[in-house]
């Protein structure tokens, strides 16, 4: 039977999604290839109101990426951020959206494989959701150039309204700012969802 316009173009948009989630979990790994808010352990009070405000930043998630409202996540290792983004970042592709994640190792590791800044910043900002998982170090600390590439990445992102999920190894923004420059972890935290994950990390015992 011959399939109505309609019809068509729900099965092309459910193909689209599918090989997005395989390319994600491929990317992406195992572990984290089927995280869900669902899924994620509570075993303190703090991941419990975590929790409950990423639920309602899903519940308006299609409005949320409309208006490129992102997703920080900063706190003790260990602690589940990653599997937070991850279960987002799912539910940003079920709704069409193209996403691309990177550990910061790997992104800094982009740097070596453009021949411009400007072909790196064209690619990382044209995505309409960019996942990365502690783009620093706690023992370190960004080279300038790092800092002005983040930075126009960033920038550029924000300008089109095309958001960013961030986790992050740090005990406070402050911190942050320290760590990545106060110009990007401004630009990170304005208009987004900005959750401090203070507990012990998972196989840590609370002090």
């Amino acid at each position: 039977m011959t399939m109505t316009r309609d019809e068509q173009q729900r099965e092309a948009f459910g193909h689209r999604v599918r090989e997005m989630l395989r390319a994600w979990r491929e990317k992406r790994g195992e572990r984290y290839a089927h995280c869900s808010l669902d899924g994620y352990e509570i075993q303190h009070d703090g991941q419990r109101d975590v929790v409950n405000a990423i639920r309602g930043y899903v519940a308006t998630l299609a409005d949320n990426l409309k208006a490129g409202r992102g997703l920080l996540l900063f706190g003790n290792s260990r602690s589940g951020k990653d599997h937070l983004t991850s279960a987002v970042t799912i539910e940003a592709i079920k709704l069409g959206a193209v996403c691309r994640w990177y550990s910061g190792s790997e992104l800094f590791g982009q740097f070596r494989k453009f021949d411009t800044v400007a072909a790196m910043v064209n690619q990382l900002s044209r995505v309409d959701v960019l996942s990365l998982s502690d783009p620093i170090r706690l023992s370190s600390e960004l080279t300038s150039n790092q800092q002005d590439c983040l930075l126009e990445i960033f920038e550029t992102r924000y300008s089109h309204n095309r958001p960013v999920f961030v986790t992050v190894n740090v005990a406070t923004f402050a911190e942050l700012k320290e760590k990545m420059g106060a110009p990007i972890a401004n630009r990170i935290g304005h208009d987004c969802l900005a959750l401090e994950c203070r507990w012990p990390g998972y196989g840590e015992v609370a002090q």
